[in-house]
């Protein structure tokens, strides 16, 4: 088939602290700083839920979002085999496989793998990565405020699944280095 998939699908990747370098990147990074996946259907990050306890309210994530976080934070945990949390500018790219329908004919699935058709149904992109930045923060970087880049897409995929990678912004490293001599 004409289609290729990435080979490194489903596989955890982690070099630390000696980085796996790249000969070039679509975003001018040189570094991979961590490479996972996180299997099953995507899930979008829910909207927060409100209960009122005596005088006030409090504002909760809903066990689902809660879950998947967990699941995403427990996928990095273990790509990362025990290393520090990242620092600096980072760039993440979230990619997102669905798997096409059961409903869908043989010649609409042969259609939906070779991308020639992209899923267009829930859960939204935004949400799928505002969930993995959300579980990543506190295991991966301190604070999400710290990715300066994101790139995302959704495609189909025999295996549902995201694939996360975090590289290390050098562009904005060097900006940052630049405006404090």
């Amino acid at each position: 088939s004409s289609r290729q998939r990435p080979p490194h699908l489903f596989t955890a990747r982690f070099a630390w602290p000696s980085a796996r370098r790249r000969k070039s990147s679509s975003w001018g990074c040189e570094v991979i700083l961590l490479q996972f996946s996180i299997p099953g259907e995507p899930r979008g990050k829910g909207r927060p839920k409100f209960a009122r306890r005596g005088a006030h309210v409090a504002t909760y994530t809903d066990g689902k979002t809660a879950a998947y976080e967990g699941l995403v934070a427990l996928a990095a945990r273990q790509a990362m085999a025990g290393g520090a949390m990242i620092e600096g500018p980072l760039r993440v790219a979230v990619h997102a496989y669905f798997a096409p329908p059961r409903s869908a004919s043989a010649k609409a699935r042969a259609s939906m793998l070779a991308n020639e058709v992209k899923p267009t149904k829930k859960p939204d992109l935004d949400n799928i990565a505002k969930a993995v930045l959300d579980g990543l923060q506190g295991v991966a970087f301190a604070d999400d405020v710290a990715v300066t880049y994101m790139s995302a897409s959704k495609r189909y995929d025999p295996t549902p699944g995201v694939l996360v990678t975090v590289e290390r912004d050098v562009a904005a490293e060097a900006a940052s280095l630049q405006v404090a001599a």
